[in-house]
């Protein structure tokens, strides 16, 4: 079906009916709880490369402290494409993406078809779709880290899973980087050569911060400039190449779907479950799913599970990826967390309230689970 052809009062429907939390969560952005409020959210900028957060958004509009921009729903799409793809959209396209992607609604009488002499002649050419790509970097801070850090220990990550993975803490007096004092995950995608053969390179690197006041002044997390999250998955490389992780998701006939990159390494902790990938959050964008396409390719996996947060924003973006996998054409489903478990001494049982995410897990649960296919 053809999309409905938008004039002014359908743009102003859109406007209208838009959802700015929804849109919020669909742009990857991570709320800043410090700053936020329950009717405006702070984030760092979609628009620039930011450490704090500049940027909020509210029913009445949004603004970013650092590029001194603002307006409605319309502009902020029409930004974020421009500063994320380099890629122009007129108001128009911006409505219809926010339509297509849930964010606004339009009832069927304000669509109209469009005049004939608005039609593209068939001898027009179409501009083929800018490759939106994270080059490689040269920069390998992994020598550069160490493994003694009390978070560690606090999640119940051994240093044999952070050098697996490629992560650990960047002591400041070792490095002059941006990340330094933080927890640096190295993050890896993967590349094909002329025989059509993969390999791993690395992206770029992400920091978690150690202590409040760190996370305070430069966010939660920090990542090198115009890298884009939203068009990776995190242990992509290690499912794709480790033997013992593609053989893992061969042999279960799926990958498991997490939020982020703690949330892989307390999975690999296990060693039973190595086919885990990470959508750096709550939330599944349109330019991932070359990612999932891949995994088919190589492995012949088709279904993926996805196991997100337990709170609301992780429950609705599960739905949420869930659905636009399945409209791909892949097989997805998700793990639920309010199931009870039958158990011949205790009766059924559920888990406890509170745990809340991956990391939460024993490691002796998360193999349990894994031994009866929840996971």
């Amino acid at each position: 079906m053809k999309p409905p052809f938008l004039d002014n009062d359908a743009l102003s429907q859109i406007r209208r009916t838009a959802d700015w939390k929804k849109l919020f969560q669909t742009l990857n952005l991570e709320k800043d709880e410090r700053k936020s409020k329950t009717d405006d959210w702070w984030a760092r900028s979609p628009l620039t490369a930011e450490n704090s957060a500049s940027f909020h958004i509210n029913d009445k509009g949004w603004f970013c402290f650092s590029s001194h921009e603002g307006g409605g729903i319309i502009e902020l799409v029409q930004k974020v494409f421009q500063a994320r793809a380099g890629q122009v959209l007129n108001c128009f396209e911006a409505g219809q993406w926010l339509l297509d992607q849930g964010i606004s609604s339009l009832p069927s009488s304000t669509c109209h078809n469009p005049p004939i002499e608005n039609l593209p002649k068939s001898s027009e050419k179409k501009k083929k779709p800018k490759r939106i790509e994270n080059p490689p970097i040269r920069q390998n801070l992994f020598p550069s880290l160490t493994f003694d850090h009390p978070e560690f220990e606090q999640r119940g990550i051994t240093a044999k899973t952070a050098a697996y993975l490629g992560f650990g803490y960047l002591p400041p007096k070792k490095s002059q980087s941006r990340l330094a004092g933080r927890i640096v995950f190295q993050v890896r995608g993967v590349c094909e050569n002329a025989e059509n053969e993969l390999k791993p390179v690395v992206l770029t690197h992400m920091g978690r911060a150690t202590y409040p006041a760190q996370e305070a002044a430069d966010g939660k997390w920090n990542h090198y400039a115009g890298f884009k999250k939203s068009l990776e998955l995190y242990n992509l490389d290690k499912v794709l190449l480790d033997e013992h992780a593609s053989l893992a998701a061969k042999k279960a006939g799926y990958v498991l779907v997490v939020e982020g990159c703690w949330d892989v390494a307390k999975l690999i902790e296990t060693e039973q479950i190595p086919n885990v990938v990470a959508t750096f959050g709550a939330h599944l964008s349109d330019n991932q799913i070359p990612r999932f396409r891949l995994i088919e390719k190589r492995l012949g996996v088709q279904r993926f599970r996805f196991l997100y947060d337990r709170d609301r924003a992780g429950q609705d973006g599960q739905a949420l990826a869930i659905e636009k996998l399945k409209k791909a054409g892949f097989v997805a489903d998700g793990f639920n967390w309010e199931q009870s478990f039958p158990s011949s001494s205790r009766g059924p049982i559920t888990i406890p309230e509170d745990i809340l995410d991956v990391c939460d897990f024993k490691v002796e649960q998360l193999k349990w689970l894994r031994l009866k296919r929840y996971i």
